[in-house]
């Protein structure tokens, strides 16, 4: 018994053993499958990045969560925060593969990791000394802000390979899936070879039992009749009541129950795992281990069919969702079809939200399939309206299995019955509800179904908000370069103008170049400019902002910036934030709405930039604005025109409704196709009916009338001739009558040709005529002409653009007139306050500071050198040769310095002086002059005490 025992004892460890290889093995690929859905979440997030919006955090957080999940996957360990199951590491013989996926996502996040860290533009507008590849100060005058080209080769970079870092993700499941099934495979045949091997130790110990046992038993046998003339070929057929007896017995039990557990293992290797199992006593271990086994594999092989079923089932919705993303419309009826048969539902409907008014959003119908609603058939759901507008409301998955007799209902030929279950969905992206998805049942839905909807309802969402967003991106591509055709019809004028700028401009800068070579980074400057201490109080303003916001100087200077914004702004988290960033050094720009005096509203494009002191600390803050009031107006007045635009989209959507609810009342009171067409010629709509391929079986004498045909004209010939070649021939078209053919109605405004090329727009539906099984038997349009609302909106769109470039041209030549009259004074002062403010930064600073000429004259210096000078007993001013200050005997040393700096040289020297522990380090710069030659030289100079330190080279560049 003991030995049996041990081999119960083994085949439990080594099932237990297999079981949990299997079970880490599959939460591999689950855990490379959900990297493989990061892959494609973050292919979106680069797409949306790139079109401007707001996602660098979540960019971010979805990146790190790949690079984790895919560090594990190499080297095991657990998935997450410290929870869930322990991984192992990848095997050697998968290792290529993973460090092909880590090599192309390592590439992948540096690009990343630019796009998030740079900006995306580079504002050109301050004018900034910069040291060149020599070190030496060189001015650079930066016109306009252009996009930063290190930034877009990134985003270029992470838009053309999303799919190659998905296809390596993809990569790295299916050869996990592959080892797994390798594993299993081996583990089947040590099974077997296991039973084979226990099958032959039984035999034999039986053959033991024959050899050595029962010869010594021979005279026991021949006391029994029965056995002496029994079948010896069956040994175990013995049935003494002694201790032989009971032995054969239990030989008998075991040979049996050892075949049975062969068979039974032989049906669990074929994948049966419901044959019955019966131990022969509680103590079975053997048949323990089995039954076991048998539960634990059944299970395993249930849940690897739900994973396929849900793997297989995103597959198909991601390449669906992939593959129709061109027409909202037929994109939603192939989801929601795709869906209801793969869950095995009855019926459903896709609603989409329409924020076309952000204070009136309502839900409407996008797509239905199989509905059969008796309390309602609404095309608008509001918030809070029925149980779908409470869910859209809660952004939360309802799952009912109670529901109300006279809710809903499903139909077919043969009858029809209320529904067992009713989910509803919502598609909620970024806490962002995008549609909601209703699905009914005459069963329940699962846990994995729902929880397989909920992952499909996040996919719709983000295609969803793609969409959305690219329809926006194009309106706004559109409006550029409308904008940009604009701009160029003005060009002639403009270059007049700006030519006596330029030569304006030359002049000024000509003048100011020598400060201009010294000056510090200067962030931003712009035609208004006003002045904050950290608290935000006004230190100083000038004239253009003053005459901007209506203010004198006196009634502003001391004052807090609140007093340009509104009170509940000024009270606001985001005010207290805005000035938080600004005191911790955080500049702020970008487009404000500011309060001038009397309650003039002003808009103002701008930056607040932070001034500091020569030690880096912030000391204030400067504010530098251009005035788009007339720009932002201007755009509310077209907001409004395109809200009166909109009203009027709204008034001929409800006149569809209304024609609509003609159909279905004439629908309802006959199903006589004669009776249908006398009651559509009387009302004025126009009719036409058409088999289910195309062909024209009647048409009434409205319809006739608008498209200009004779009825022998149209009829038998194909709906083709109302529709341009191209379109006769695209997939859109043939799309159309495949609809139509399955029975799914379509609905919507169409541009179709009448005779002679005449140009016809319809508003209208075209339904399904069924027979008394509900087949589809043909199709019949109902329409009604809106040519002339059509040319009427068109021509409205002309004078509308026509207008908006007539304002605009107005706007640029009062712009560029007051520009020219008021630059000249502008420049001026700025260069002034410029002057000063660099005049008192060099004085403040304790380093004696001077700059000579190639002559050896003084041409500028600070404070610091004058007093420094001063105390050796010296007088100095501009003109005054630098050797004048210096010892006579350190004259060529000197001289051999400042030589350096003139061959272009730049370097620091750090020289002792006559009081012991006490050194100078001097700094010296050439400085040039636009041409690029060298026309100064300037010479920083600090005291320091200690020892000398000592440094492989003074030397910067050469």
């Amino acid at each position: 018994m003991s030995l049996f025992s041990l081999l119960a004892l083994i085949n439990f460890l080594v099932v237990q053993y297999s079981i949990h290889q299997q079970q880490q093995e599959s939460q591999r690929i689950e855990v490379a499958q959900q990297n493989s859905l990061l892959s494609q979440r973050i292919g979106g997030l680069v797409q949306r990045l790139l079109q401007g919006q707001p996602v660098q955090q979540e960019f971010r957080y979805t990146v790190e969560q790949h690079h984790h999940l895919l560090e594990t996957l190499k080297t095991g360990g657990v998935p997450g925060k410290g929870e869930g199951p322990f991984l192992p590491a990848t095997p050697a013989h998968l290792l290529p593969i993973w460090m092909k996926a880590k090599a192309d996502w390592d590439n992948y996040q540096q690009q990343i990791e630019i796009v998030l860290d740079t900006s995306r533009w580079v504002d050109t507008n301050p004018q900034i000394d910069l040291l060149d590849s020599t070190g030496v100060l060189v001015s650079s005058l930066q016109h306009g802000r252009v996009p930063n080209p290190h930034w877009q080769q990134a985003g270029n970079y992470l838009l053309n390979n999303a799919s190659n870092i998905q296809a390596n993700n993809e990569a790295l499941v299916q050869h996990y899936r592959k080892y797994r099934q390798v594993r299993h495979y081996r583990f089947q045949a040590l099974l077997w070879m296991g039973l084979l091997g226990q099958a032959a130790l039984i035999g034999f110990a039986f053959y033991l039992i024959r050899k050595v046992i029962l010869p010594p038993l021979a005279e026991l046998q021949q006391l029994s009749q029965r056995l002496a003339q029994g079948d010896l070929s069956a040994p175990f057929e013995y049935e003494g009541q002694d201790e032989l007896g009971q032995s054969a017995q239990n030989f008998n039990v075991m040979i049996q129950q050892l075949n049975h557990a062969i068979t039974f293992t032989q049906d669990i290797g074929q994948g049966t795992f419901t044959t019955d199992f019966q131990k022969v006593s509680p103590q079975d271990t053997l048949g323990q281990a089995l039954i076991e086994m048998s539960d634990q594999l059944s299970q395993m092989a249930q849940q690897e069919q739900v994973r396929r079923w849900t793997s297989e089932g995103l597959t198909h919705m991601s390449e669906l969702l992939r593959n129709h993303q061109e027409d909202q419309e037929d994109l939603a009826h192939q989801v929601l079809a795709s869906l209801i048969k793969y869950v095995e539902a009855n019926q459903g409907a896709l609603f989409i939200v329409n924020d076309n008014q952000p204070e009136e959003p309502y839900l409407e119908l996008l797509s239905m399939y199989a509905w059969g609603r008796k309390k309602y058939v609404q095309k608008q759901i509001r918030p809070g309206e029925d149980v779908l507008g409470q869910a859209w409301l809660e952004q939360e998955m309802v799952y009912l299995k109670e529901i109300p007799e006279d809710y809903v209902e499903i139909r077919s030929g043969i009858g029809k019955a209320n529904p067992r279950s009713l989910l509803i969905l919502p598609l909620t992206l970024n806490e962002e509800v995008f549609g909601m998805l209703e699905l009914a049942s005459l069963k329940d839905f699962e846990t994995y179904q729902r929880d397989f909807l909920g992952k499909v309802a996040e996919n719709i969402a983000s295609v969803f908000s793609s969409m959305k967003v690219n329809q926006r991106t194009r309106t706004l591509l559109n409006q550029t370069r409308q904008q940009a055709e604009e701009m160029k019809s003005q060009e002639e004028e403009m270059r007049q103008n700006l030519e006596e700028m330029q030569a304006t401009q030359e002049e000024m800068q000509r003048k100011g170049s020598e400060i201009e070579s010294r000056m510090n980074a200067i962030d931003e400057s712009g035609m208004a400019s006003i002045e904050f201490d950290l608290a935000g109080h006004i230190k100083l303003a000038n004239a253009n902002f003053l005459a901007l916001m209506g203010y004198g100087w006196n009634e502003i200077r001391g004052q807090h910036h609140q007093m340009f914004v509104s009170e509940a702004y000024a009270h606001s988290e985001e005010y207290r934030q805005f000035w938080h960033n600004l005191k911790s050094g955080i500049p702020q720009m970008g487009e404000y709405e500011r309060w001038g005096k009397g309650g003039k509203r002003v808009f103002i494009q701008g930056s607040y930039s932070i001034l500091r002191d020569h030690q880096g600390h912030a000391t204030g803050i400067i504010k530098l604005a251009a005035d788009i009031t007339s720009a932002k107006l201007a755009q509310e007045e077209l907001q409004a025109q395109a809200e009166e635009l909109q009203a009027q989209e709204e008034e001929m959507r409800q006149n569809l409704e209304e024609m609509q609810t003609i159909q279905e009342e004439m629908h309802r009171k006959s199903s006589e196709v004669e009776h249908r067409l006398t009651a559509i010629d009387e009302s004025g709509i126009a009719s036409i009916e058409f088999d289910l391929g195309g062909i024209i079986v009647s048409a009434n004498t409205n319809f006739l009338s608008m498209m200009g045909y004779q009825r022998e004209e149209v009829i038998g010939k194909h709906h083709q001739i109302f529709v341009g070649e191209e379109y006769a021939r695209s997939v859109e078209y043939h799309q159309f009558w495949h609809n139509l053919k399955s029975g799914i109605p379509q609905m919507g405004e169409y541009e179709r040709w009448g005779k002679g090329g005449k140009r016809v727009f319809i508003q209208g539906s075209y339904s399904i005529l069924r027979d008394p099984h509900n087949n589809p038997t043909g199709v019949v349009k109902l329409a009604a002409d809106i040519t002339a609302a059509k040319l009427a909106q068109e021509e409205l769109k002309k004078q509308t653009e026509a207008l908006q470039a007539q304002e605009a041209a107005m706007r640029q030549n009062v712009e560029e007139l007051s520009t020219t009259q008021e630059e000249m004074q502008q420049v001026m002062s700025e260069v002034q306050r410029q002057r000063l403010f660099l005049s008192n930064l060099i004085n403040a600073s304790s380093e004696r500071i001077f700059v000579i000429d190639t002559h050896y004259c003084l041409m500028d210096f600070n404070t610091a050198f004058m007093s420094s000078a001063a105390q050796g007993g010296m007088q100095v001013a501009k003109g005054t040769k630098i050797f004048h200050v210096l010892p006579k005997a350190e004259h060529p040393h000197y001289q051999e310095l400042y030589d350096r700096v003139f061959q272009g040289e730049a370097f620091e020297k750090t020289e002792p002086m006559a009081e012991g522990n006490v050194y100078h380090r001097s700094s010296y710069r050439p400085l040039r002059d636009k041409g690029g030659n060298i026309h100064a030289c300037a010479v920083f100079t600090q005291e320091l005490t200690g020892s000398i330190p000592v440094t492989p080279s003074n030397k910067l560049s050469t």
